[in-house]
């Protein structure tokens, strides 16, 4: 059993390390499973082994998938005002790269935290990782609007807010948080 005794957001990070595991160990004997998923079903995974995972700490009863059009994917509510926030990604591709979702962060879930990224490479060798997601930016694209690029083997301190000299969540606070990127 976990408690929470202001210590949620490492409680947080045990469920995310914990449910990669349990994908890591699940891939290996239902690898056929994981070739199949994609993004929006690999979502549902995820919610509901953390789900499982949360049993007996804060966040139990206490996770929403919100998919779709919000950022980000799956969110973890410590209480009304605060919670943390898991994205998921997928590749089929054998590689860590992905593009994310919009500086602009329009669909943010009011009041999360500290967002992870949970990336899914669902080709052989299947493989999950996770990890902050401000730590995995490296660049940005120009799509149908400026969109993060993810990689997940960038080293601590390579991140796009590394470069531009300025910590994501400055950053994404900013009316234009373009500019400084720019």
């Amino acid at each position: 059993m976990i408690v929470a005794h202001n210590n949620d957001y490492n409680i947080f990070k045990q469920l995310l390390e914990s449910s990669v595991d349990h994908l890591q160990k699940d891939a290996l004997v239902r690898n056929d499973y994981y070739l199949t998923r994609g993004g929006t079903c690999l979502e549902k995974d995820v919610y509901n082994i953390l789900n499982v995972k949360a049993k007996d700490t804060v966040f139990e009863n206490n996770i929403e998938l919100v998919s779709g059009q919000k950022f980000p994917d799956i969110v973890a509510y410590v209480h009304q005002s605060k919670a943390y926030g898991l994205e998921i990604k997928t590749t089929k591709a054998n590689k860590w790269k992905s593009v994310g979702s919009s500086i602009f962060e329009g669909t943010r879930v009011e009041h999360v935290e500290n967002i992870h990224l949970l990336f899914g490479r669902l080709s052989n060798p299947i493989a999950f990782r996770c990890r902050k997601y401000d730590e995995c930016l490296y660049d940005v694209a120009i799509t149908h609007s400026p969109r993060y690029l993810i990689d997940m083997d960038i080293d601590i301190g390579e991140s796009i807010f590394a470069k531009v000299g300025i910590k994501y969540n400055t950053l994404r606070k900013l009316s234009n948080p373009f500019e400084p990127i720019n």
